[in-house]
């Protein structure tokens, strides 16, 4: 196997444009996902290239906040607890963002010289958000434990881009991961998919196609996928579940979009709380199966194999029930 010491976001662009040019010369419509390590940590100085690093040597990161260190921050992330490692980290972050964004232009770049540009949709996403110092955390979801489930952790990007996409055009609803895989499915004009009942997403290829969006949709579901914790995000409420034993959150994010104040606890709040409770386990009841329940395992942040008692896989929550 020969391995090259190279910057590993310039050896997945390379990939993918060799690739691209592959497929794009076949007569039969293609797929290719690209996974981009950035901008995952590390965010040291070594790990990026100088000359990206430089764009940042004077930026005084005033739009991103400087904290104290969360109480419950882990070592799962490197962490910018002093004013020269935070300045280091952020200069790694957003470098590595750049350097990611001119690799996506050299595939788009391909796309159109294969002349695949205006036949091809494209979907930009990624798998977590993350915070850099917001709320004190270092790191995505499991950078704290018990696992966070901040805005800045779990809302993500998403661009789409393609023949009948309206231009322009933002989307103002809720939609989760779960959606992409009906989405694509019915854009592409694909019908022979085996139907799963509680299948968690929904298409909102109607929208990529012009029609507006689905004002039906009132909430979307979210997990933690390193522990037993879940989320259901409204449009003015988003109530964080802890199984077994909490803490929980409530907050209003139209009063509260920094997630200061937790109302899980006020009784004017309680019915809210036990309807979104009530979707919460709906939701997941139907689309969870047996023993692939994450809740049942109780971990320690780093996957479902590290269990916070040393237990086997397979030994369950005395109680996963729902409480506050």
């Amino acid at each position: 196997m020969h391995l090259e010491h190279r910057y590993i976001t310039d050896l997945i662009t390379e990939q993918a444009v060799q690739q691209l040019e592959q497929l794009a010369a076949g007569e039969q419509p293609f797929y290719l996902s690209v996974h981009y390590t950035a901008p995952h940590s590390p965010w040291d100085a070594a790990s990026h290239p100088e000359e990206v690093r430089e764009r940042y040597r004077d930026c005084a990161f005033e739009s991103t906040p400087d904290l104290p260190v969360h109480p419950n921050q882990t070592t799962s992330s490197p962490v910018g607890d002093t004013p020269e490692k935070r300045r280091e980290y952020l200069t790694g972050y957003y470098a590595a963002i750049t350097a990611m964004d001119a690799g996506i232009g050299r595939i788009l770049h391909a796309l159109k010289e294969a002349g695949e540009a205006d036949n091809t949709l494209v979907v930009f996403t990624a798998d977590n958000g993350v915070c850099m110092g917001h709320h004190g955390v270092w790191g995505k979801g499991n950078a704290t434990f018990p696992q966070n489930m901040y805005e800045q952790s779990v809302k993500i990007p998403c661009i789409l881009r393609g023949p009948g996409v309206p231009a322009g055009v933002t989307a103002e609803g809720l939609y989760s991961h779960c959606d992409l895989y009906p989405t694509l499915l019915e854009y592409a004009g694909i019908r022979d998919v085996p139907q799963n009942p509680g299948m968690a997403g929904r298409s909102f290829a109607a929208l990529l196609q012009g029609e507006g969006e689905d004002a039906t949709r009132d909430h979307v579901l979210i997990f933690e996928e390193y522990g037993a914790v879940r989320m259901v995000r409204g449009k003015k409420y988003k109530y964080v579940h802890r199984y077994p034993f909490g803490p929980c959150e409530l907050y209003h994010l139209p009063s509260d979009p920094d997630e200061q104040h937790n109302l899980i606890d006020d009784p004017s709040c309680a019915d809210i709380v036990t309807k979104m409770q009530r979707q919460l386990y709906e939701g997941f009841a139907a689309a969870t199966v047996g023993c692939n329940d994450g809740l049942l395992y109780p971990v320690s942040g780093k996957g479902q194999r590290r269990k916070l008692d040393g237990s086997p896989a397979g030994t369950f929550w005395t109680d996963p029930g729902l409480r506050k």
